[in-house]
Order: structure tokens, then C-alpha cells, then sequence
């Protein structure tokens, strides 16, 4: 017998019995069409296992909570013009499996949400929510604390509400897409000895992750959600599960002055079986090589088919000394506080003063531009200016880097040129649609020229690639809802927003305008007085240049409701 935690998928058909004594024939019809069109074959093509019938239901696992509830969601959708209703839920848990059945706590936990959902729902447990919630674009019910038979704490529940997701807004609906694998690329171990060497060897990790990123059929975790187990030791099953993927990078990096020594390892997420080990001694300026060599090992691995254009070209420098240069800065940038991006800035400069084609070096000082325009920093000039200028020449040099592209869009958006804006993101949205910030940007630029419907869907397609992201990522989801007129899941989002980042002034400027608009003005003016006590020096008129709306009209709808929540003008 084996203990082991697993994602268990249970369902049953509801009023079986009395179905089955009204109209036996019909009800066994149904449930075998059921079993046999929709079923079996979602089953099969989520990669799930069945486990057994029961009658009138079934028992299945998989080995992502992500997976398993995007098949509950195919079979349900599937359903829906069969007689019989389903319910179903989804929890992660322990069980013992003796080979032929499994069994414990995570079933009988399981079972229990299944019978609380609706006749035709989906019923999940808090540890499930905690990791879908971003990914998967439903709303979700909180169902509140339940009690299990024979489990001593009581369960959090969510309801899964499918009924309001939109067909063809997501790529689980409908037909099952053609299986992709995935990867996560944890940061690599410094062990140099020297703290100071740290952006070395985060540094290839995130180029790794850019670099497999470009792979058709392979989903690569993003930077964020990788980076968020920097520093710990983590069980690569923990990884699989919490990032949905089924295999993992990690490595480790030592370098001595012109020498270095890589050291990389492919596991399976599943099991923590290593697939492969990769080593490399050498010199600094091998890096290049060995990321290459990397890239090879995991597509020969994994059988990956490639375009014609076979694998994907860096277009970066090829100094090392540049190369050098641009990580010490992007470490820096993303420290994101004036001194950190000041410093940042100068190190991509010297990087482009050594190679003035190196495109991404223009790139991120791009975007160190816009940040010091942003937060109104001392010791910057022209900056949104500025900003725009080095997305420029990021393009020039590189058209198809999707990075270049998206943050000359940002640039351009907020200089008044909203269609340009809108051609750029979409072409940087073909290139890499694996792109959590490419998508983030395309959700956002869609809300500024007034198209938030369709904002609310790539959001959503962001949040599933890259789950471990700012809160403004929040803010723009719930600003989709208040350009819907959906105030209450406007809140909801950007109330989000604050519990993750207090002192974050965009959330509550929106959620002000969001309560204004359903009329509950003392909450809305309650929601300014909070805002100002930890920004005494925020204004309309401040936060209205921060926000880029193509529509005139739109612009005097948040000032108006602002105006009425005690904001000042200026």
C-alpha cells in the first residue's frame, strides 16, 4: 500500500435512485451516453486517471488541482443537454492506494463537498481555490467552514460558478486543445560564496525561462511564479503542484572569476525522478553555449516539434562583458526603488555602450525611464519621453522581441497614440503568448482604448500563466468591471489589490469610483479617507495623468465620482 497526496476528481449523477425508478431504461441510456462521450474521453485527454464507476459516478485523480478542475468544467459543459445533473468536486489530499482502489481522508473530504454542490456544479475545497483562483476564469462562491464526518477541522468550500464563464473566452471550454507540456525553471543555487554573485545565477535562470518560453507546445512557468520559491528548499512536488507543471529545472551556478561551473538537473514533477543532468566547466563567456545546450537537452527530451524555423534564436549580445553588465542592472531594476532603478539605468548603459545592438538592454532602460516617470522620482528628466524613445530603438534593433514591443506600447499609450499602441501589443502578443507581462500590458492598453470585455478575458489568460503577480494586476481586472458597470466584482478584485499592498494608492481610487457608482457614497468617501491618510498628497488631478483612457468621457465618469468622494482636484 502507498500514502500519498493526490488531486481527486468525485462525482455523481443527483436523484439516481428515483430517476431509476420512474424510468429505468432512459436514466441507464443517459448515463452511458454521458459515460462513454464525455466522461471517459475528458478523462483521457486531461491525462487523469480513472480510478473506477460507481454506479451512477465516478472516482478519478490527477496529479494538478489545475487540470483536474478544467476537466470537471470540460465535463460538465459537456453534460449539459444530457437528462441527468452532476455534481462533482475537487480536492487536494491525502488517500492510500492499494493498486487497485484508493481510499482516506482526501476521499471521504471529497465526497463530502460533492454532495453540497448544485445539481450541475462543481464544489472544490480552500486548497484547491488558493491555487485556481487566478488561473482558472470563474467565479467563485465562498461556501464558508464544513464539517466532515470523522475529520477533526472543518473544510473551507468554494462553489465553482461555470455558468457565468463565456464560451470562447477560454481554452478550456469546448473541444480538449492538443496537450502541451510544462516547465518550471527554479533560480539557480548561487555558490560562489559571494552574495554579491546572486544576479549571475538568477540571471540564467531567467533567461532560460525567456529562452523555452519561445518552444511552441511547451508552457514555461513565468518569472514571478517561479521566483517565488527564491531561497527555499522547496519538495519538486510541492513546485509541480502549486505552478501546474509536470517538470522542473533547477541547478546551480559557481563562478570564480573568468571560470564557471553550471550544474542543471530536469526532474519529474509527478515523482521527483531526474529525466537528466547537465554539467558544464568552463569559461564565462561558454554561458551562451550552455543556455543553448540547455534549451536542446529539454526539447530532445520532452519530443517536442519544432517549426521549420527549428529552435528559437536569442537575438541578445554576445559579450560577455555586456551580458554581465545587463544582469547587475536587471537585478537592480527590480528592486523598483529609485536608488535601485538610478543604478539600474547605468548599468544598461554601459551594457549598450559596449554593444549598441543589444536590444533588451534598451528594452529595460526603457522601462527604468517609465518607472522614474511614474513615481514623479528626483533625478530624472524628460522620462516618459525618454521611455518612449528606448522602446523605439528596442524595436528597431529586435522587431520580434515581444518584451520590446509590449513596453513600446506602454510608452505609446500614454503619449496619446492609442491605435499604434493597440497594433504593437497585439503583434507582441503573437510572438509569446506565454508572456504573463505581455498579456498583462494587452489586458490593460484593452481597458485605456475602452474595450473591457475583451480586457477581462486576456487579464484572465494572464493570471493563468503567471499566478504570483502584483497587485496591479488586481487593479486592472477590476477596473474590466467598472468599465462594465459589474461594480460589487470590481470590488471584490481590487479589494484584493489592498490586502496584498496597503499602501498601494490605485485600488483605492477605484474602488471610491466604484462605490459612487452604486450610490453607496459614504463608503465611497470612507474609501478616500483611508486613501488619504497613507497618500495625504494624492489629487485628481495627479492620478487622471496616470491613466491613459482614449475615451474623454470616461476620464470625466471617474473624476465626477472622485469629486464626490472628497477627493481633491489638486
Amino acid at each position: 500500500m502507498e500514502r500519498r497526496l493526490t488531486v481527486i476528481l468525485i462525482s455523481d449523477i443527483v436523484g439516481y435512485t428515483k430517476l431509476m425508478e420512474e424510468d429505468t431504461e432512459g436514466t441507464v441510456a443517459a448515463w452511458s451516453e454521458a459515460r462513454d462521450k464525455v466522461v471517459e474521453p475528458q478523462l483521457e485527454s486531461a491525462k487523469g486517471r480513472l480510478v473506477k464507476f460507481m454506479g451512477d459516478g465516478f472516482l478519478a485523480e490527477f496529479t494538478t488541482v489545475q487540470t483536474a478542475l478544467e476537466c470537471a468544467i470540460a465535463i460538465q459543459n459537456g453534460v449539459g443537454d444530457n437528462k441527468l445533473k452532476f455534481r462533482m468536486a475537487v480536492h487536494l489530499g491525502d488517500i492510500i492506494d492499494d493498486g487497485k482502489d484508493i481510499y482516506g481522508e482526501g476521499i471521504n473530504i471529497a465526497s463530502r463537498l460533492e454532495g453540497i454542490a448544485e445539481p450541475g456544479g462543481i464544489c472544490i475545497s480552500g486548497d484547491v481555490y488558493n491555487q485556481v483562483r487566478n488561473r482558472i476564469p470563474a467565479d467563485y462562491e465562498d461556501l464558508g467552514l464544513q464539517d466532515v464526518k470523522n475529520v477533526a477541522e472543518p473544510i473551507q468550500a468554494y462553489a465553482v460558478k461555470i455558468e457565468r464563464m463565456e464560451l470562447g473566452e477560454s481554452k478550456i471550454l469546448g473541444e480538449p486543445e492538443e496537450q502541451r507540456h510544462s516547465i518550471a525553471v527554479l533560480p539557480f543555487d548561487n555558490m560562489s560564496g559571494d552574495p554579491e554573485q546572486e544576479y549571475f545565477s538568477d540571471g540564467m535562470a531567467e533567461d532560460l525561462i525567456t529562452d523555452l518560453s519561445k518552444i511552441p507546445n511547451l508552457f514555461v512557468a513565468a518569472r514571478n511564479s517561479s521566483f517565488s520559491f527564491k531561497g527555499q528548499r522547496p519538495d519538486i512536488r510541492e513546485v509541480s503542484e502549486k505552478l501546474g507543471v509536470s517538470l522542473v529545472l533547477e541547478g546551480s551556478v559557481r563562478k570564480m572569476g573568468d571560470r564557471l561551473r553550471i550544474n542543471a538537473q530536469l526532474i519529474k514533477g509527478l515523482d521527483g525522478g531526474h529525466l537528466w543532468a547537465e554539467r558544464h566547466d568552463g569559461l564565462v563567456s561558454e554561458i551562451f553555449e550552455f543556455q543553448d545546450r540547455i534549451t536542446s537537452e529539454i526539447i530532445g527530451a520532452l519530443e517536442l516539434k519544432l517549426t521549420a524555423k527549428g529552435i528559437p534564436e536569442r537575438n541578445w549580445t554576445t559579450d560577455i562583458n555586456a551580458y554581465d553588465l545587463f544582469l547587475k542592472g536587471r537585478d537592480r531594476y527590480y528592486r523598483l526603488s529609485n536608488e535601485d532603478v538610478l543604478a539600474a539605468k547605468g548599468y544598461f548603459e554601459q551594457a549598450i555602450e559596449i554593444d549598441p545592438s543589444f536590444s533588451e538592454a534598451y528594452s529595460f532602460l526603457s522601462w527604468c525611464y517609465f518607472q522614474s516617470w511614474t513615481h514623479s522620482w528626483q533625478g530624472w528628466s524628460n522620462s516618459l519621453e525618454k521611455a518612449h524613445e528606448k522602446a523605439s530603438k528596442a524595436v528597431e534593433l529586435d522587431a520580434l522581441s515581444a518584451t520590446a514591443l509590449a513596453r513600446l506600447a506602454w510608452a505609446q499609450i500614454y503619449i496619446g497614440d492609442h491605435q499604434t499602441a493597440l497594433d504593437n501589443i497585439e503583434k507582441a502578443s503573437k510572438i509569446d503568448s506565454n508572456s504573463g507581462e505581455v498579456l498583462f500590458l494587452y489586458g490593460a492598453i484593452l481597458n485605456y482604448i475602452g474595450k473591457p470585455k475583451k480586457a477581462g478575458s486576456i487579464l484572465q489568460q494572464a493570471l493563468k500563466v503567471d499566478s504570483f503577480v502584483s497587485p496591479s494586476w488586481d487593479v486592472h481586472v477590476g477596473l474590466s468591471n467598472i468599465l462594465l458597470d459589474d461594480y460589487e466584482n470590481a470590488i471584490t478584485a481590487l479589494n484584493r489589490a489592498t490586502e496584498r499592498a496597503p499602501e498601494y494608492v490605485p485600488p483605492y481610487v477605484f474602488k471610491a469610483w466604484a462605490l459612487a457608482e452604486l450610490g453607496k457614497l459614504d463608503a465611497s468617501q470612507e474609501t478616500v479617507k483611508s486613501l488619504i491618510e497613507i497618500a495625504p498628497n494624492v489629487s485628481i488631478e495627479g492620478f487622471s495623468r496616470m491613466l491613459p483612457f482614449k475615451s474623454s468621457d470616461l476620464s470625466g465618469r471617474l473624476v465626477e465620482a472622485l469629486r464626490s468622494a472628497g477627493l481633491p482636484d489638486n
